[in-house]
């Protein structure tokens, strides 16, 4: 029997980017690849459990008597964010309810349902020589071919600085450090985990090494060594890299773990967190997330778009559609520039693209112990009973397991050795209808087959889990217990009687990560996961290179040293792709521009009452910028001498000027204007790009450059 198309949609999921994957079912949470059409409203939640937030200064009595009162059973703190609680619902009360009532509490600030998000991805076939990203001389990688000088300009950076230890976090599935590209990078100090555990539902923090793999090669975009004459270099060789594990090792992650991985980032002083994860839903979903983010200011947070070729203006993705100014969201291009073909866009959510396809980096040495192509068929898998399991055929010309009784069976590995292993476990495919009382289990056994254990995250499937046979969902067992064990095996398990289910299992691969070879390994991946570490990295060049500038500072480099694109042009904020070379520059202007804002003489001259000087060197400093509830800002600037402030700029309302006679300090509004005011208007969020300029009445002059958010509260 030939399979029909479904497969390769469930399996191709080209873009990586650690990005929701709606939970189809219930209660047991059998997680769906990201194909399946579910009701988004409500998938993703994790049953009976809300993340409540209250205000400053709430005491504990009043926290318990709010919680009580909405049906709390168990609540637990979330690190990071003092004031606010995991709660486990008692039975009988929904989560709706228990939002509804607490959203009418004057103590609670936000509360949201516990969202799970899941990565999922399909590493390409890789081409081992050539980082297009960094230089592209149109070379060809993974058979397709660039466009000449289609990249970030790195290595031209390269040629003044590759980093000095500035400190970043990767909030993600954790950091492999035994990488030989990373090892002289990883903080093993500071490195921590906020995921639970899939066998136990306890929380290690030690427990930050990667068990997935995309952690890592995050990791390596941003900061393998180089010069090293070992596999890859990151943006930045040099840098001070916290691992910071959010998610298990099939790659979901709750949103309390995230949110705690992202406020633990900026607490320990990260210059910048690069977050190749989000979360689909509401904005009050993502009150959480929002809270630890905001709670950091002077930490960078540089977030993936997505990878579902959507707009999101109109399907909104967290924490990309934040309206927080130390949040920078990337979208992925191509090695010919192009947006690529999977990434999110959006005009004023999305604010830049980077390099995203085919992008070479560092993974963990993952074996594998089973061939999941089934090459040799069933040969290898010992069957009970003899017939019990057959073969179909998929549509690309490979092979699925299909169950061909309607007994109970069993189909078993050969004895597999998983010595030297860690985190060990199983991926499959699976499409099946099962009948009550009718159950499939994979199991593994240490003992040669006397006994065997049923692992997590899923437990037994039935009929309930919400797996049907439209199409093929993707699964994991996680296998920890055999770790470093010889003699291991696993099979998957049937009971059942009655009317013959459907099974059937494509791709069943069992794996585990073992130790580095002296050369490393590396992978290319694709998706809006792989560009968020370019600009990761361009921001711990430009931190550690002008330590001194702040946050507006390092992200007003990167934005505004973009290489303009045609394809990029409304679909992203700045219209363009990060340029490392250039954003180091700006950043050392920018620099060497605050470096007189103390007023410090460079001539012999001295200023006159009128505040001119006829021999110092003038200077400009932004304040501050304040937004107002009408959609408008003001801007604080002061200045050295007397002459004119103005602004001018994209989106905004032209011809604002103040004349200052001397030193002193002037407010100039920020007004939008075009499509900024009808954007406005309509109560959206819009940003626009002012030029704030200071001109002496002698010609002299000095121009700063800002992306400032507006929006109607």
């Amino acid at each position: 029997m030939e399979r029909d198309s479904r497969i390769e949609l469930a399996m191709a999921i080209v873009a990586v980017a650690l990005f929701i994957v709606i939970l189809c079912c219930a209660p047991s949470l059998a997680r769906a690849a990201e194909s399946v059409p579910v009701d988004t409203a409500t998938s993703n939640r994790i049953p009976h459990e809300v993340l409540v937030g209250f205000r400053s200064g709430t005491d504990s009595g009043t926290r318990h008597e709010v919680l009580d009162s909405a049906g709390a059973e168990n609540v637990n703190a979330i690190p990071g964010l003092p004031q606010a609680r995991r709660v486990e619902l008692e039975n009988g009360q929904t989560i709706g309810d228990a939002i509804d009532q607490l959203e009418g509490e004057e103590d609670v600030a936000w509360v949201q349902p516990n969202i799970v998000g899941h990565i999922a991805e399909i590493p390409d076939d890789p081409d081992f020589g050539q980082l297009w990203a960094f230089r592209n001389t149109g070379q060809t990688v993974n058979g397709e071919s660039g466009t000449a000088d289609a990249d970030t300009d790195a290595d031209e950076a390269w040629d003044s600085d590759t980093g000095q230890g500035a400190r970043i976090a990767v909030v993600d599935t954790g950091v492999d450090a035994t990488s030989p590209d990373l090892e002289n990078e990883v903080n093993q100090s500071l490195s921590r985990n906020f995921a639970a555990s899939v066998e136990t539902g306890a929380v290690d923090s030690s427990d930050w090494a990667d068990q997935n793999g995309h952690g890592t090669h995050v990791s390596g975009t941003i900061a393998a060594e180089g010069d090293n004459g070992i596999g890859v270099a990151g943006t930045s060789w040099d840098t001070d890299l916290v691992a910071v594990r959010a998610c298990d090792f099939d790659g979901y992650c709750d949103t309390d773990s995230v949110a705690s991985a992202l406020a633990y980032a900026g607490s320990i002083g990260a210059k910048a967190v690069n977050v190749s994860l989000g979360f689909d839903g509401t904005g009050s979903e993502a009150s959480a997330i929002r809270a630890a983010i905001a709670k950091y200011p002077d930490t960078l947070y540089v977030v993936a778009a997505g990878n579902d070729d959507e707009d999101v203006e109109k399907d909104q993705t967290w924490p990309c559609s934040l309206d927080l100014e130390n949040v920078v969201c990337v979208a992925a291009t191509d090695q010919k520039d192009h947006l690529a073909n999977f990434s999110n866009y959006g005009s004023t959510s999305v604010d830049l693209g980077a390099p995203g396809v085919n992008i070479l980096s560092t993974v963990p040495n993952i074996t594998e112990k089973t061939d999941d192509e089934l090459t040799d068929g069933l040969s290898g898998w010992t069957q009970s009973p003899a017939g019990g399991w057959g073969l179909g055929s998929l549509t690309n010309g490979g092979s699925y397991i299909r169950l061909d009784t309607a007994s109970s069976a069993t189909l078993t590995t050969g004895t597999l050795d998983f010595s030297g292993g860690r985190s060990c476990s199983m991926t499959y495919y699976l499409s099946a209808s099962l009948g009550s009382g009718q159950s499939l289990s994979v199991e593994y056994s240490l003992d040669g087959g006397k006994s065997w254990v049923t692992p997590g995250p899923y437990g037994a499937i039935t009929s309930s889990t919400g797996i049907d046979d439209d199409q093929f969902y993707e699964m994991s067992a996680w296998l920890g217990e055999a770790d470093g064990k010889s003699g291991v095996k696993v099979r998957f398990h049937y009971s059942g009687s009655g009317k013959a289910p459907t099974v059937d299992i494509a791709y069943p691969l069992v794996t585990c990560i073992d130790q580095q070879p002296a050369a490393g390994s590396y992978v290319a991946y694709s998706g809006t996961s792989m560009a968020t570490p370019q600009v990761t990295g361009a921001a711990a060049l430009l931190a550690g290179d002008e330590p001194d500038l702040d946050v507006a500072q390092v992200r007003e480099a990167i934005l505004s040293s973009v290489d303009g694109l045609g394809s990029l042009t409304g679909r992203t904020v700045t219209g363009g792709r990060l340029n490392v070379a250039g954003a180091l520059a700006a950043a050392r202007q920018e620099s060497s521009e605050d470096s007189g804002d103390s007023g410090t003489d460079t001539g012999s001259g001295s200023e006159g009452t009128d505040g001119n000087s006829t021999g110092s060197s003038p200077w400009m400093r932004i304040v501050s910028i304040k937004r107002k509830a009408n959609g408008t800002a003001r801007v604080k600037v002061r200045v050295s001498k007397a002459g004119r402030v103005w602004i001018k700029g994209t989106r905004v309302i032209s011809g604002q000027s103040r004349k200052v006679a001397g030193a002193s300090t002037v407010t100039l509004p920020i007004v939008g204007r075009g499509s900024a005011a009808r954007r406005l208007r309509h109560g959206l969020r819009t940003q626009v790009y002012a030029t704030i300029g200071y001109r002496l009445s002698g010609g002299a002059s000095r121009i700063r450059h800002r992306w400032i958010t507006l929006k109607r509260r």
